[in-house]
């Protein structure tokens, strides 16, 4: 069992290895395949965009409701110019968590590596740390702290209102997936948080 100290120190490590992936810049911006990315988009918001409605069309076909639907449209519109504030894509890891973490089994614990860069995009660094900071709760103060002390700075003007933005589109995601695999007693809490996400 590790200490709130040392599960500070893991996830500043973390932190810093995240604003490492980052740093890197590519061409375009749009998921990434064996051969770089998939689908370029010219900019974030178009990008960002295109997914927003794969999602809000997955979502209406799982049975999600399309009145909801048409409110997490309108949500994001009104706040699309958080989504112009990246010009330049990044790399993202786009699953960044604990799960996906390798630590030292011997002495003191620290970060050894990283794995599984299946959902890894070329987008906007917030998207990263939204999804990376998604699972935490308010008991993990310790690790979401450590997280982004270990980030670093971020420069960014409306940088957390960013990260709300970016959360609704995860959670929207995560129900998906929940449908998807047939999870359906998890859809009640997620439509709770998604409608509560557009008020």
């Amino acid at each position: 069992m590790l200490s709130e100290t040392e599960l500070f120190a893991i996830y500043a490590a973390m932190g810093a290895a995240l604003r490492e992936i980052n740093d890197i810049t590519l061409d375009s911006f749009g998921y990434i395949g064996p051969n770089g990315v998939w689908t370029a988009y010219p900019s974030n918001q178009a990008y960002m965009s295109a997914q927003l409605e794969r999602k809000l069309k997955e979502f209406c076909a799982r049975g999600g409701d399309p009145a909801l639907a048409a409110r997490l449209r309108d949500s994001v519109l009104a706040r699309q110019h958080l989504l112009d504030a990246v010009d330049v894509p990044r790399l993202c890891h786009y699953d960044f968590h604990a799960g996906n973490i390798l630590v030292t089994s011997q002495g003191e614990p620290r970060l050894s590596g990283i794995v599984d860069f299946e959902n890894a995009t070329s987008g906007d660094p917030l998207m990263d740390i939204a999804k990376a900071l998604y699972y935490f709760t308010p008991k993990d103060a310790p690790k979401r702290e450590g997280l982004l002390a270990g980030y670093g700075k971020i420069e960014r003007p409306h940088w957390q209102e960013t990260l709300g933005l970016y959360r609704m589109y995860c959670t929207l995601e995560l129900w998906c997936w929940m449908a998807q695999i047939g999870k359906h007693e998890a859809l009640a809490d997620l439509t709770a948080e998604l409608s509560q996400a557009t008020s």
